[in-house]
């Protein structure tokens, strides 16, 4: 849930319901929307500017939008609360503001006359900010904002939505198209930020579990060629502890009712898993057979080969080393880069702490979408993969 904070603030006296009727003109727009599940409009009006920190702190909001007014020196202007009279914002006061809440907030929107030096002086600690760089009319405040959040409510990025918006004013011969502007941040792309649900979280007792497993698991396919009485009498009691992992896993699935949220996309989805001893990943594997994911196993790379000719795949899932080498999955991805296939699935490597730390780097630099040895980070990236 992303959370939008309206604020409005009415010093010059003039009619307040303009800055109302923009608020519900945008929660109108917002619950016309898509992603009217993943916006949540707060507001507060006619604030003074002795509160802006508090409703800051209580809100926590991802997209911050002011609507008032701006004098022609660059000033947002707030009522004092005391007296009444019109009390401008200092610019310094806002950049050190935003340079402590600007982690947390995404977007800040100043739909005010002459804001454009705030939101530059803003945008080196906020991600995205829109400002106007000259007075702007009522009606084109309000079809300029409606349209944006409007649009960002349909799944458009903050640079499309912003675009949209120009059209707008534009469709309606409103000749103010060039007054808002777009900030943003040094390093940010306002073309990717979308809003968007986020990916479901594994259960917080499965990681654990899994890596348990996946331990116990090991330790038995180490031990099956062993003569060793001894050795045997271990091999039973991991096998107890095996069922009993099982159990904990299968009690633990109950606690994760987001990856039923997965199951209509989950059906779609086609994962190859290359690892020599595949009884390892059995546990993470049924937790998506359960919600219909599809798996093929391949024990080599030749036979992965074999596979991605014949099959379209959403993801592949290696380990690195396989019998005398250790470099196996490595091989695995150079050549999945080079071969002749319409789309080339990313590829997950699931792999010890040794094998991570020896040639991570390399995987990585070959483009691997995720090098880890925790159950944990593969859940989460397997539900990345499922939920885009």
């Amino acid at each position: 849930m992303f959370t939008i904070l309206f604020l409005s603030a009415n010093p010059a006296q003039s009619d307040p319901s303009d800055l109302i009727n923009e608020c519900n003109r945008i929660n109108q727009k917002i619950r016309a929307s898509a992603g009217r599940e993943l916006l949540k409009l707060e507001q507060r009006h006619d604030i003074s500017i002795k509160w802006l920190i508090e409703e800051l702190l209580n809100y926590k909001p991802k997209i911050l939008h002011f609507s008032g007014h701006g004098n022609d020196k660059s000033a947002l202007l707030f009522k004092n609360e005391n007296t009444g009279q019109i009390e401008e914002v200092p610019s310094s006061a806002l950049v050190k503001l935003f340079k402590v809440l600007g982690k947390e907030i995404n977007l800040v929107f100043l739909n005010a006359c002459y804001s454009e030096k705030q939101a530059r002086a803003i945008a080196e600690h906020v991600d995205c900010v829109i400002g106007m760089s000259t007075a702007i009319s009522d009606i084109a405040a309000l079809e300029f904002g409606s349209t944006f959040y409007s649009s960002l409510g349909f799944g458009k990025s903050v640079e499309d939505a912003f675009d949209l918006a120009l059209v707008q004013l534009e469709l309606l011969s409103i000749p103010e198209n060039t007054t808002p502007k777009l900030i943003v941040k040094e390093g940010i792309d306002p073309a990717k930020i979308i809003i968007k649900e986020s990916p479901p979280q594994p259960s917080p007792i499965m990681p654990s579990l899994l890596d348990d497993l996946k331990k116990i698991q090991s330790l038995l396919e180490s031990n099956n060629n062993s003569s060793n009485s001894s050795i045997r009498n271990d091999n039973k009691i991991l096998n107890n502890l095996t069922s009993y992992y099982n159990q904990k896993i299968e009690e633990a699935l109950q606690e994760l009712p987001t990856l039923g949220e997965l199951k209509e996309k989950a059906t779609l989805i086609k994962i190859l898993w290359v690892d020599d001893f595949p009884s390892n990943n059995k546990s993470i594997m049924d937790i998506y057979k359960n919600i219909g994911v599809q798996f093929d196993i391949a024990i080599d790379n030749e036979s992965a080969y074999e596979l991605l000719k014949r099959n379209k795949y959403n993801l592949v899932i290696s380990d690195m080393g396989r019998h005398s080498e250790n470099m196996a999955g490595i091989f695995l991805i150079k050549n999945i880069n080079q071969m002749s296939i319409n789309i080339k699935p990313p590829v997950i490597f699931y792999a010890s702490p040794k094998s991570i730390s020896m040639y991570g780097s390399l995987a990585r630099s070959e483009g691997a979408l995720y090098v880890t040895s925790s159950a944990k980070d593969l859940v989460m990236a397997i539900n990345q993969i499922i939920s885009a």
